[in-house]
C-alpha cells in the first residue's frame, strides 16, 4: 500500500492503524452518518470483554472502548437502561484510572451524562461516585463554582455520610 510506504499507514495482519489523527478523522468521514453509531457500537461489543479484565494492560482497552463510547454520546444510547449504565460505569473507571485530572474530569462528566431517569434511587452507588470524583477532580483544577454545585447535588441526595 502506498499509505504505509509513506509511514501514513501501519498495517499488523487486519488491523490498520492510522500515524496521524487527520487521516483517521478523513477516514471516519467517509463512513455514511447514519451507519456511524452502529459501528461504532459494534466496535465497543467487540471491546467490552477486554475491559472487564483486571491486568494493566487491559487500560488501553478501557480508554480506547471509552472513547469511542463517549463520541457516541448519551442521547444516542438513552432508550437502553441498561448500555448506559455500563457505559457511566465504564467512565468512572477510566476517570479513576487516569493520570490527568482534566482528562479524569471529562470522563466522569460524561459518565454522569449516561446516567438515566431517576438515577440516585436506582443508580445510587454509580451516581454518588461519578458525582464524588467529578467534584475531586474540579477541585484539583481550580473549579471550585462546579465544586460547589456538585457537592451541594451529593448533600442534597446523599443517604448517609460515613
Amino acid at each position: 500500500y502506498t499509505a504505509q510506504r509513506e509511514g501514513l499507514l501501519d498495517i499488523a495482519g487486519p488491523t490498520f492503524t492510522f500515524m496521524h489523527e487527520t487521516i483517521k478523522l478523513a477516514a471516519f468521514n467517509l463512513i455514511q452518518v447514519a451507519d456511524r453509531i452502529p459501528m461504532m457500537l459494534r466496535i465497543v461489543a467487540c471491546l467490552l470483554p477486554h475491559c472487564k479484565q483486571h491486568e494493566k494492560e487491559t487500560d488501553a482497552y478501557l480508554f480506547t472502548t471509552v472513547d469511542i463510547i463517549n463520541i457516541i454520546g448519551s442521547q444516542a444510547v438513552s432508550k437502553n437502561l441498561g448500555q448506559s449504565r455500563v457505559f457511566a460505569q465504564l467512565n468512572l473507571n477510566a476517570g479513576k484510572k487516569s493520570t490527568n485530572f482534566r482528562t479524569a474530569l471529562d470522563y466522569f462528566e460524561a459518565g454522569i451524562s449516561f446516567l438515566q431517569g431517576d438515577y440516585w434511587n436506582d443508580q445510587y452507588e454509580l451516581t454518588l461516585s461519578l458525582f464524588e470524583a467529578a467534584a475531586t477532580a474540579n477541585y484539583s483544577g481550580g473549579r471550585h463554582d462546579q465544586v460547589a454545585i456538585q457537592t451541594n447535588k451529593i448533600f442534597s441526595m446523599a443517604r448517609s455520610f460515613e
